[in-house]
């Protein structure tokens, strides 16, 4: 069969779609990954429509014309549904549950709560699987190899391996954030994101705060601070880093490769820390300021938090091997045991004899789609791939300007693809072994 994977953000699904692609061609599938936005592979003929397409979303009608005006409609669609682990307030709003023709398609889920929020929205059983979530695959102990992932990211950032390395996994998305931005947000999920700035920047500042004085008590300590994704604003960060050698922002890699050679893992938000629980690391939640109940996370509202500057730099100092997570809390969302990987299950799915979802859409329904979908294209012939004179007329707007770094930022380098593969074929053989 043909198949193709859509990711969304490289930092998160990237190293997942390689892994599943892998598992896919061992099985004689034909397998390509590409981005949402990468409109080389928009538009295919009918002989090149593949016959499954994997996505990290699908929240709704619109969502599902918009794969099938881009990339073709296939016999069906899984949705590896990235985003499950919600705050309180994401659930009531409903904007993560699929709806409309979503609800027609195949959904994954990491664990048992998700699933029954999806058939509480009227998702039959059959459309969802149970099977836990792909990024924790490889996160066994049997996989890892700690010793050599710190070496690596040593000569490749020149990190020293004499010290104890300090992970943050940051969250703060909504920090500083333009109004242009908060708005167009707002107009995706429909309702009004103020909060979310002032909780976003409110807590940042006051983290900052506590690094500064964590960093002038302990020089020897390396502090890693890994941006979220779509954390655009980082000046108090940078500020940090350029007054203190051993605090390091680094964006580049997946979050679980840096928590495997960390020594200890912070977080304030970030569902991440899921993987440290994974991999038995030490990890706390960091909260200088309290979240209001229906904004924090489902998951993390039930786990220990430090919340004040004195019990951090005790946590941070004396190398603390606690845990903020309890394993029957992680159990309910997440449900893998490692008995089975998560990717062996999605390549049974693919293999099963499931009948065909493939639905049938107008001209007229796809239309707009497509319209947007060749303006897309337009653009990034014009902005990504030459420096012309209408690459140069659309770059004078702001917005084009800032989709073109967005655009960039989830194009993975040949020497990222390339590491990202070595690391899955030398855990893999770390398992063989």
């Amino acid at each position: 069969m043909d198949i193709l994977i859509i990711y969304e953000r490289i930092n998160r699904e990237y190293e997942n779609a390689l892994l599943l692609q892998r598992y896919l061609r061992l099985n004689g599938h034909r397998c390509e990954i590409t981005q949402y936005y990468d409109a080389d592979n928009f538009f295919p003929s009918s002989d090149q429509v593949p016959d499954i397409i994997f996505v990290p979303s699908l929240y709704n009608t619109q969502a599902v014309e918009r794969v099938v005006a881009r990339f073709g409609n296939p016999s069906r669609i899984i949705n590896l549904q990235y985003e499950q682990v919600l705050s309180e307030k994401w659930e009531k709003l409903g904007h993560h549950n699929p709806k409309g023709l979503a609800i027609q398609y195949e959904h994954v889920c990491w664990g048992e709560r998700t699933k029954q929020r999806l058939l509480n929205v009227g998702i039959k059983e059959e459309n969802l699987h149970l099977i836990g979530a792909l990024q924790l695959d490889l996160l066994h102990e049997r996989f890892l190899s700690p010793v050599k992932v710190r070496n690596t990211l040593s000569t490749e950032y020149e990190i020293s391996t004499d010290h104890r390395w300090k992970l943050f996994l940051s969250s703060f998305t909504y920090a500083n954030i333009s109004d242009e931005r908060l708005r167009m947000n707002e107009s995706v999920a429909g309702v009004s994101l103020a909060s979310f700035r002032d909780i976003h920047t409110q807590s940042r500042d006051r983290l900052v705060d506590w690094f500064e004085y964590v960093l002038e008590m302990d020089k020897e300590s390396i502090f890693i601070y890994r941006p979220h994704p779509d954390e655009l604003n980082l000046d108090p960060v940078k500020e940090l880093e350029s007054r203190y050698p051993h605090f390091k922002i680094i964006r580049e890699n997946s979050a679980k490769v840096w928590i495997e050679a960390s020594d200890s893992i912070f977080s304030w938000y970030s569902t991440t820390v899921v993987e440290s629980h994974y991999m038995n690391k030490p990890y706390a939640i960091l909260r200088p300021s309290p979240l209001p109940d229906d904004f924090d996370s489902v998951l993390l509202k039930k786990g220990s938090f430090i919340t004040s500057r004195d019990d951090f730099v005790d946590y941070y100092i004396n190398n603390s091997q606690a845990k903020a997570l309890n394993d029957s809390d992680v159990k309910d969302y997440y449900i893998n045991d490692f008995s089975k990987l998560v990717v062996e299950e999605l390549v049974g799915i693919v293999n099963s004899s499931r009948a065909s979802s493939k639905l049938s859409f107008s001209f007229r329904q796809l239309f707009l789609h497509r319209v947007k979908s060749l303006v897309v294209k337009l653009i990034f012939i014009s902005v990504v791939n030459k420096n012309t004179v209408l690459s140069r007329c659309l770059l004078k707007s702001a917005f084009i300007t800032s989709w073109k770094k967005e655009i960039e930022a989830q194009q993975p380098s040949d020497k990222e693809k390339r590491l990202m593969i070595n690391n899955i074929e030398m855990r893999l053989s770390i398992n063989a072994d």
